[in-house]
This record gives C-alpha cells, sequence and structure tokens, in this order.
C-alpha cells in the first residue's frame, strides 16, 4: 500500500506542475493550449497534425506558434520530481527520462483527441455497451 500511495503522490505531483506550468505559460504567452481537431480527412494527415501539435499550437490571434507552454510543462513535470523523490531516482537522468515520458503521453493524448469520435462510431458499429463510471440510477432526476 505504501508503494501505492507513493507512486499516486508522485503522478499527482507531476500532474500539477505540468498544468500549472503549462497553463501560466499559456496565459503569459497568450497561447491556446487546448487541442483543436484537423479540418482534413485523412487519417495519415490527422495523425500528423495530431503529433505536431505538441510541437506547435495556437495563439489568440490565430497564428501557429512554437508550443513553449508544453515545453516548459513537461520540463516542470520532470525536473519537480528532483525535488522530493530519494536520492536514487532525483537525479538529472531520471528527470529527463520523466521528460520524455511526459512528452510522450501528451502526444498520445493528442492522438486519442483526434480520433475520439471515431472511437465512438465504431463502438456503436459493434454495439458495444457504455460502461459508466457513475451508475445512471444515482445520477437520475425522476421523481419517483
Amino acid at each position: 500500500m505504501s508503494g501505492f500511495a507513493r507512486n499516486y503522490g508522485e503522478e499527482l505531483a507531476s500532474q500539477t506542475a505540468f498544468q500549472t506550468a503549462r497553463a501560466g505559460v499559456g496565459a503569459l504567452l497568450h497561447d491556446d493550449i487546448r487541442y483543436h481537431r484537423a479540418s482534413t480527412r485523412s487519417p495519415l494527415l490527422r495523425a500528423g497534425y495530431a503529433l505536431s501539435y505538441g510541437f506547435v499550437d495556437r495563439s489568440d490571434s490565430g497564428r501557429l506558434p512554437i508550443a513553449f507552454a508544453n515545453f516548459v510543462g513537461v520540463g516542470a513535470a520532470g525536473y519537480s520530481g528532483r525535488l522530493y523523490l530519494p536520492s536514487g531516482f532525483s537525479d538529472r537522468s531520471h528527470a529527463n527520462a520523466r521528460v520524455i515520458i511526459r512528452f510522450g503521453l501528451l502526444e498520445i493524448n493528442n492522438l486519442f483527441r483526434e480520433f475520439a469520435p471515431e472511437f465512438g462510431h465504431l463502438s456503436q458499429t459493434l454495439r458495444m455497451k457504455r460502461r459508466h463510471l457513475i451508475p445512471e440510477r444515482w445520477t437520475s432526476t425522476d421523481k419517483r
């Protein structure tokens, strides 16, 4: 249980550092850090667009600047562990590995967001049953 708590706390701290730094830099530079889907229908171009969105994002004016918010966010997530992790895991090589992993997770998240509508259509086509985290009877508004 202590190992689970330690890993959960490390991921919570890493995610908090990532999102806070990313939002702060995005607000400072007037960048829109939200993911915007591609306008093309080609799966290959959409995948390339999703992967490039980790390096380039949109600004408030609509231009495509370098995504400094993403780079600062993954750096904060990777190097924040140097403050609280034990001595065997707080060195620079582990921090660099955490930066690379966090950037890879950002890219995977972009790919998932790009193709999420197709996943929904595929699940309906295959007649897959949806599982809800909260049972529907808990959120029902019917007054009986």
